[in-house]
């Protein structure tokens, strides 16, 4: 019974406690996660047991935290919402067309965003870049197996291409600051 008390006396001290005084103390609960499979770490690990990823220090996951994270989200950002454009044109093209094979392959292409946006986590530039060569091959084999939609949608083609550019852009930075490289 000594320990439920001890745990109930520290949880009422946490509600007492000023709001600096209660961020200090979330922070020191936060448990350390291995960044590149998530694994909770243990005090003192120079790798993670789990995946064998190398630790990184306070200092390093500061930088990471502070640098990295943002550019990382902001490559992600972009292909999230071209996997919703897909997702809202096949919906649009369905409505319009009553054409179900259209809206199943804006469907997948959604589905396999989905997929470089969780690649994109760790490995943004990769992500980034296979999204832009996906979209680039399916509208190039669009157009050879019907040369008429190579107008169609021009400026929303421009749009995905500007987009996409943008979170190979943000992988380029999240790179060049992993390894090293200043704001």
């Amino acid at each position: 019974m000594g320990e439920l008390e001890e745990e109930l006396r520290r949880e009422i001290e946490e509600e007492d406690a000023p709001e600096p005084e209660k961020r200090r103390r979330r922070k020191r609960k936060r448990k350390r996660r291995c960044g590149a499979c998530g694994e909770t770490l243990t005090k003192g690990d120079r790798f993670c047991d789990a995946c064998g990823a190398v630790v990184m220090s306070d200092d390093e996951d500061s930088r990471y935290r502070r640098e990295i994270e943002p550019a990382l989200a902001k490559g992600r950002k972009w292909i999230a919402i071209v996997g919703v454009m897909y997702v809202f044109g096949g919906l649009v093209f369905y409505a319009t067309t009553e054409e179900p094979l259209v809206l199943w392959i804006n469907l997948a292409l959604a589905a396999i965003h989905g997929g470089l946006w969780h690649w994109g986590k760790s490995n943004l530039l990769p992500a980034a870049i296979s999204a832009l060569v996906l979209f680039i091959s399916v509208h190039l084999l669009n157009a050879v197996l019907d040369p008429t939609t190579i107008a169609q949608g021009i400026l929303i083609k421009g749009i995905f291409i500007v987009v996409l550019a943008r979170a190979v852009s943000a992988g380029l930075e999240a790179r060049r600051l992993r390894r090293g490289g200043t704001s």
